[in-house]
């Protein structure tokens, strides 16, 4: 008898649509830009706010994830507070210093991640405030 751990990888957003898949199809859903993880609101939040003063709460996500050549992560801090957002490889080494500044109580911003020069892997983006640490796992497929 199989058990739900063996049959079912993780959840992957299809399509906006958060779904258990067979973990033999993970590959297949993440050809075409499948995101490991439940799907999250945060576009429809990004897409409500007209002059991102209007987020309320912690945002911090990458789209597309995977990704070829770019990405926009999209980040606002609860609190006015010192922020960075840096990229890691696999192993540690920082690769990119995207922020490094004061950010402000539900301000909006948008960081364009040019992959252009990096290859292909596991990547991890790390946010840093004085109270909180977020991390997002990027996969670039080249």
């Amino acid at each position: 008898m199989f058990t739900q751990e063996k049959l079912y990888s993780d959840r992957i957003s299809h399509y906006w649509n958060t779904i258990c898949i067979n973990v033999n199809a993970l590959p297949a859903h993440l050809a075409h830009c499948d995101c490991i993880g439940p799907c999250n609101s945060f576009s429809l939040i990004i897409a409500n706010t007209q002059n991102n003063s209007d987020v309320k709460e912690t945002i911090f996500t990458a789209f597309p994830n995977p990704l070829k050549e770019n990405t926009t992560i999209s980040l606002s801090v609860k609190e006015t507070d010192l922020t960075s957002l840096e990229i890691y490889d696999y192993f540690g080494k920082r690769v990119a210093s995207l922020f490094n500044q004061q950010a402000d109580e539900g301000q909006l911003y948008n960081i364009e991640f040019d992959t252009k020069e990096i290859s292909s892997g596991i990547y991890f983006c790390v946010l840093k405030t004085s109270i909180d640490q977020q991390l997002i796992k990027l996969v670039i497929l080249k």
